[in-house]
């Protein structure tokens, strides 16, 4: 059976975004998951693990029974050959790769491996590939594969189009997977954990009306560097409240963010002028996942998607690791380094001079910055890797 193009198993690839962030935050499993992904791409298992200097560790193997992920991880995956491609590929740091196996190994190459014969057909049927390799920073990457079975038809090039949309997500929840296990002992983000943060946190629906804000971020309100105000006509101010800048350029930025974040974009990051002494504020918009949105709700069903915020004072910016910005925008270890040192609104000219190079090759990095980033100027892209 083809089931590569049964339209059922093409899940719409939004619903696996949306469920890769609720993992990042401990509200779904990551095999399951991962399933999930699997199904999405016509598929019936795959893998999901990290690779560092200590070897593999494992996050999702959705199909391999107990005695098949023993196996690959004692001995299978030393001879693995979609591995192989997968390390004869690697990314440039903090970037990604999508691959179709069969491009690197032929069909018949890879049933003539001992991976194949020895294991594969006995344990998990895994005979087509689609993967993908993303650079984390702190020399770990992200292997993955999605695997239809000998059966079924070979992964396509608009299968490997499809998960190319999905990596910047995966590669997004394994980063905030690991920035909330550092900072939360790996307790899933609820509701009480969010309002234990310490800096301000609101999550908003698709019209910036507020579901829940914590502490940190009614201060910031209380100090007029944002606005939570309620809406006219009569409703509860809690159920009404809206979150506002007060510049309209500002504000009008806020809005498309929220909106991109709240139908499972990326979201993205400003920097805000709050009215209190002048201070500089940091803003980051990500998706919220649903599940936790659930947990949240104070009027029942959700008839949009929400947004997570992020509020700090930028008064004093502080740098999030390299390896981090790396991971997060595809940066090399130059650029962020020329990323950190503008700033504080520091002068390209000082940067250059710091950095002993020509005021013209740092006008080059900030440009391949600003591309990779995404960032609309310097303003933005310190928003952007400074912590929140």
């Amino acid at each position: 059976m083809d089931t590569g193009d049964d339209p059922r198993a093409r899940l719409d690839l939004s619903e696996i975004i949306e469920r890769l962030y609720s993992a990042a935050m401990g509200q779904d499993d990551w095999s399951q998951v991962w399933a999930a992904a699997a199904g999405a791409f016509g598929g019936h298992s795959g893998s999901l693990f990290l690779k560092g200097e200590g070897g593999i560790a494992p996050v999702a193997f959705p199909g391999f029974s107990p005695t098949a992920l023993r196996l690959y991880e004692d001995h299978f995956h030393r001879i693995d050959p979609w591995l192989q491609i997968a390390l004869a590929n690697q990314p440039a740091p903090g970037t990604m790769r999508s691959y179709i196996a069969h491009e690197f190994l032929p069909a018949s190459a890879f049933e003539a491996s001992e991976v194949w014969y020895d294991f594969s057909r006995f344990h998990i049927g895994a005979f087509h590939l689609v993967g993908g390799c993303i650079d984390l920073g702190e020399r770990k990457q992200a292997m993955i594969g999605l695997h239809r079975p000998r059966d079924a038809a070979a992964f396509e090039q608009a299968d490997e189009r499809r998960l190319r949309r999905l990596l910047p997500h995966l590669r997004n929840a394994l980063v905030l997977a690991r920035r909330l296990g550092e900072a939360e002992g790996r307790v899933g983000l609820g509701f009480v954990a969010l309002d234990r943060l310490a800096c301000a946190v609101a999550i908003l629906d698709r019209s910036r009306r507020i579901v829940f804000a914590n502490a940190a971020m009614e201060r910031l309100a209380a100090e007029g560097c944002v606005q939570l105000r309620a809406d006219a006509g009569g409703m509860l101010p809690g159920r009404r409240a809206q979150f506002s800048l007060h510049d309209p350029a500002e504000q009008a930025q806020l809005l498309r963010l929220v909106e991109n974040a709240a139908t499972l974009g990326t979201g993205g990051a400003l920097r805000v002028d709050g009215l209190a002494e002048q201070r500089r504020l940091a803003l980051l918009v990500m998706p919220l996942p649903r599940r936790m949105a659930g947990h949240l709700t104070f009027s029942g069903t959700f008839e949009s998607g929400h947004a997570l915020v992020f509020l700090r004072d930028h008064a004093q910016p502080t740098a999030l690791p390299g390896e981090a910005v790396m991971a997060l925008y595809g940066l090399t270890a130059a650029e962020v380094g020329v990323a950190r040192g503008l700033l504080g609104g520091r002068a390209p000219e000082a940067v250059a001079r710091e950095r002993g190079v020509s005021l013209a090759t740092i006008r080059t990095q900030i440009r391949h910055i600003l591309e990779k980033t995404g960032a609309a100027g310097l303003r933005e892209l310190e928003a952007m890797i400074t912590a929140p």
